[in-house]
């Protein structure tokens, strides 16, 4: 077993793998009484189209059907479902999909290695009847309803429109309703074979417990379940254009205070010299300092009543990087300009630098206080960076001033777009 030391806060996850390529990850906190443990593939909301090693023939689902199996995948049998062995132990499962992974998850304080085993052999025994699809479409479409009548979502998906042509981001996680009664039990089957095998997923696991003694209990399992060979599924490319679909997008909800997204959409080869990494690590750090919490600009936004909240956000997609700035005002087209103003000139000193270091590191260590912050941060590494990331101490430390003005200047464009929420006309 492996042991990565997380440099600078005297923290380490260990990292095992089974003879058939499924990865486990472990960090304990015998601080606290419970545990948390997340299953995933490496199979979301993005992969609708895939075709396997040496093979032309391209396979085609309908947008939604990673978040579908999520759904019919707690039935382990005929009438029975995997909350059923939870709960004779007090013990929570869920699930959640993103555009990238699929993950299973359960939180507990008692019967670890119960809970832990049976994660394991429920997740990886396929269960599925065209009953159990038929059944579940509608339980989905409701979900589908409920979910495009949420401002939030709709100002989330609204941005991704906006934004993109063809990058799958722009579709519902869930589908659309027509797109989930589309899919067929033959969608469901070809997906699980073709994603849910142990080289293609991991396991993460925070909290109190014997990582040798969880390592062998996964082991042991999965070893029962006699996994044959595995080829992986090649994700199509999708050439992104550069332009965006909308400058200026308006759409209507049932709100009383206006939301607004200001998005910028640049392209990641003016940073060729940078990996992704750190590129998260400096344009985070430049948009705390600019339009963080404690940044000069919300303070006097706040304290001149033009907003009631802002935030922002960046993502890097394949060949692009997405930066947002959320803003809740009534005074829409003035705030838009006053935050298309900052972002023109946004700026970063040695003092600004040193405290952002500082708050950096500090959220580091502390952040480590929590088991399911943890969890969650390890998964998001491997997903996207295919490992744990142990240096992010160093990183931060090692940041220069002169680096950061020049990612200030590469993220200047005119490629940008306007989402406007607005209350419905008849308020």
């Amino acid at each position: 077993m492996e042991e990565i030391i997380i440099k600078g806060i005297d923290e380490k996850v260990y990292h095992d793998r089974s003879d058939n390529g499924l990865d486990i990850y472990m960090w304990v906190n015998e601080k606290v009484s419970n545990y948390y443990i997340t299953y995933t593939t490496r199979y979301g909301a993005l992969d609708t189209e895939f075709k396997l090693k040496n093979s032309k023939k391209v396979y085609k689902v309908p947008n939604g059907t990673a978040h579908f199996l999520e759904h019919i995948k707690f039935n382990t049998g005929e009438g029975t479902i995997a909350n059923d062995f939870y709960d004779q132990y007090g013990i929570s499962i869920n699930a959640f999909t993103s555009y990238k992974n699929t993950s299973y998850e359960v939180f507990g304080n008692s019967h670890f290695e119960e809970a832990l085993d049976y994660l394991i052999k429920y997740v990886s025994t396929p269960y599925f009847t065209e009953e159990i699809v038929e059944k579940e479409k509608g339980i989905i479409c409701e979900e589908v309803k409920m979910g495009k009548n949420n401002p939030g979502s709709k100002l989330y998906f609204g941005t991704y429109k906006a934004l993109l042509h063809k990058d799958k981001r722009k579709y519902l996680i869930t589908g659309e309703e027509d797109e989930v009664n589309s899919i067929t039990l033959e969608d469901v089957q070809n997906v699980f074979n073709n994603y849910y095998h142990p080289s293609n997923m991991f396991v993460i696991i925070t909290g109190n417990f014997n990582p040798y003694e969880a390592s062998a209990i996964i082991k042991k399992r999965i070893k029962e379940m006699n996994f044959g060979e595995y080829t992986f599924p090649e994700r199509l490319k999708i050439n992104e254009p550069e332009s965006v679909v909308e400058k200026e997008m308006i759409i209507r909800s049932n709100i009383e205070i206006p939301k607004v997204k200001v998005c910028y959409k640049i392209k990641k080869d003016k940073f060729k010299d940078y990996d992704d990494l750190l590129l998260r690590i400096y344009i985070g750090m430049i948009l705390r300092a600019n339009f963080g919490a404690s940044s000069d600009l919300k303070e006097e936004l706040m304290e001149k009543d033009l907003i009631t909240g802002m935030g922002y956000a960046r993502d890097i997609i394949d060949d692009y990087i997405l930066v947002y700035f959320t803003v809740e005002t009534k005074y829409v087209d003035e705030v838009i300009k006053i935050i298309q103003d900052k972002y023109e000139h946004m700026e970063i000193d040695n003092e600004m630098l040193r405290r952002r270091k500082r708050a950096n590191i500090a959220s580091l260590i502390n952040d480590y206080d929590d088991i399911e912050y943890v969890n969650s941060e390890l998964l998001d590494n491997i997903i996207e960076y295919g490992k744990v990331i142990d240096n992010a101490y160093d990183l931060y430390s090692n940041i220069e001033l002169s680096t950061l003005q020049k990612i200030i200047k590469l993220m200047q464009t005119d490629n940008m777009a306007i989402v406007k929420l607005l209350p419905n006309e008849e308020n």
